[in-house]
């Protein structure tokens, strides 16, 4: 799935979060912050394509493959294996929480660690949103996400929908972003209220989410079927007008012009 669905859903996850405690409004924005860098983190593999990636990564750490041919291949640095693991998850996660604990060191250690929680859980838990969501995407050559790693056994790679053009997720995932993070502005004495909304409002969201994931009615798994990857792309955009209607549809794909990352 694209890097911005994949950012706004893991800030979904940290807007949640950060609406189930009583806390200032700047802590709230850390919790919601922690989230949204977790939903883009997963795809710190990538740099592997990076142009000067042979000459850097590869020249300090003596690597046998290059940085193109690691991408595809399924080495523990190749994309889709331990970063999108879940393995990865809890370790990033509980390294952010280590990291916060120490920077408020001297107070006390329990204080420090109940309050350092709600940043690990959205950090975490944003990070597992995008690893779901890579897995409905189709397979490529890894035939999933190493979701178990160290296991070599990938999971995923459904192909129920495409790599991106899921604008119908998009506008759910956003639609949940603004409307629970507008919820944390709420004043003290409605936060119950607010705690109920945002839960009640990422599961329809997810829900939602998931219902569309699920009814494409074609399958992406190009590697699998042998369908040429133009096909299925050009599917991917026949199903959102479908579903969009033409001028939704044709906003989004001007949108997606203007936005200098796959989308």
């Amino acid at each position: 799935m694209d890097i911005l669905t994949h950012t706004l859903s893991g800030m979904a996850v940290g807007a949640l979060v950060a609406n189930q405690i009583n806390a200032s409004i700047y802590k709230k924005m850390g919790i919601l912050t922690a989230g949204t860098i977790a939903g883009a983190f997963p795809d710190i593999d990538v740099i592997t394509m990076w142009s000067g990636f042979d000459g850097t990564f590869g020249r300090w750490f003596g690597l046998e493959w290059t940085g193109r041919e690691a991408f595809g291949a399924k080495l523990w640095y190749s994309h889709h294996a331990f970063f999108h693991s879940l393995f990865a998850a809890v370790l990033f996660g509980l390294l952010l929480g280590c990291i916060i604990i120490l920077s408020k060191l001297p107070i006390k250690s329990s204080t420090n660690f109940k309050s350092t929680l709600p940043y690990v859980i959205a950090f975490t838990g944003g990070y597992i949103i995008h690893i779901l969501e890579d897995m409905a995407t189709p397979g490529g050559g890894w035939g999933g996400v190493a979701f178990w790693w160290p296991s070599k056994n990938y999971i995923g790679g459904l192909g129920e929908i495409w790599w991106w053009n899921n604008y119908d997720v998009f506008l759910i995932v956003t639609t949940v972003v603004l409307m629970n993070t507008a919820l944390l502005f709420l004043g003290k004495k409605i936060r119950s209220l607010a705690k109920k909304t945002s839960l009640a409002v990422f599961v329809i969201g997810f829900a939602l989410s998931v219902f569309q994931i699920k009814n494409r009615g074609f399958d992406f798994a190009y590697h699998k079927n042998k369908t040429p990857s133009s096909v299925c792309e050009q599917k991917s955009k026949e199903i959102q007008k479908q579903i969009l209607g033409n001028r939704t549809y044709n906003f989004m794909e001007w949108l997606d012009t203007q936005i200098p990352v796959p989308f």
